[in-house]
Parts: structure tokens; sequence; C-alpha cells
């Protein structure tokens, strides 16, 4: 009774379920801890997040890099979330730099949409941002980032390259975050 006592309490403890907790192992791609520094990946709930910040990209290659490995741009759909992220950038990773999420109104005018199709309920923009974007920008800037230099607020840029992209203001090469979830 002893050893099996020991045994579950060896395995429990082992794999992160004694506490719940789960595991860049088991919540990650495989494919995905095979091609990233495990370094930049961090688990919140049931999500696995990579954090790339090692090269700069637009919001739509920042996308397709999330999706080859079966995920999304992040979705901070909640303050706690959106929390963990910035807290993340800021204090474990130590930059203020902005970074693509997985929101834009690509298709609809001032309609955000998650990378999964969902609404927009909870929203982060920063003044002048978003729904409350200037007229002359509302247009063209369509793709979110989340600015961990201002607590976390949103700002929308544009989503790719243009002749303006040599102005920092204009320029859509950004880090991004990519969240994985596991089918359950």
């Amino acid at each position: 009774m002893c050893r099996v006592v020991l045994l579950y309490i060896f395995v429990v403890t082992a794999t992160g379920v004694a506490n719940g907790l789960k595991t860049i192992d088991d919540t990650c791609p495989s494919a995905l801890r095979g091609r990233v520094d495990v370094y930049y990946l961090d688990v919140q709930g049931d999500s696995c997040f990579y954090f790339g910040l090692t090269e700069r990209k637009t919001y739509y290659s920042a996308r397709k890099d999330c999706e080859n490995d079966g995920g999304t741009l992040a979705m901070p759909k909640t303050k706690s979330l959106n929390d963990f992220l910035k807290d993340r950038l800021v204090n474990h990773y130590g930059t203020g730099e902005q970074t693509w999420i997985g929101l834009n109104d690509k298709k609809n005018e001032s309609v955000f949409m998650w990378a999964d199709n969902s609404k927009m309920n909870w929203n982060n923009f920063a003044p002048g941002n978003g729904l409350t974007n200037i007229l002359v920008l509302r247009n063209v800037e369509d793709c979110v980032v989340l600015s961990p230099q201002d607590g976390g607020l949103w700002h929308d840029y544009r989503c790719n390259s243009s002749l303006l992209s040599w102005v920092s203001w204009a320029n859509p090469s950004k880090f991004y975050i990519c969240q994985y979830t596991p089918d359950d």
C-alpha cells in the first residue's frame, strides 16, 4: 500500500496534475516545442503561448507562423488573460514593445473579430484606437497590438507593409504572441 501511494505521489507531482497545473509538455504542440526555444513558451489555463520576440513580422506573417503549428495569434478576451500576457512581456521577457494579437476589423470596419471568428465582447483599446479611431485612419488600421508600455492597452495599426513603412508609426513589423489550445 505504501509503495502504491508513493508511486501515485511521484506520478501526480511529475506530471503537474497535483495542483491541476498544465505544463509546457502537455499543453504546447510537440512540433512547436521542437522548432522554438522553450524559453519563449508559457502556459496559462488550458492554453500554451509562444512569445515571438526574436523576429518582427507583419500581422499576416505572424498569423501564418502561429497557424503553422495549429494555433492562432493570442486572444486576450478577458482582462486577466490580457494582464498575464502584459506581465510576461514586461516582467519575464523585459520588453515593452507592442505585440500582435489575434484581433482585427478587416472584414467589417469597427466590428472587431478574434482569430477564432468570435466577436470582441471586452474592449481594452487605448483612447483614439479601435472603435474610437479617427476617421482618416479607421479604414487603414485594421489589426491590433497589445502595448505593455501603457498598461496592456490595445492599439490598431496597418496589417502589412506600405510605402510609408520607414515611418515608425506606419511600420507594421512587430513582435507577436501565438496561442495554442489543445483539443479536448
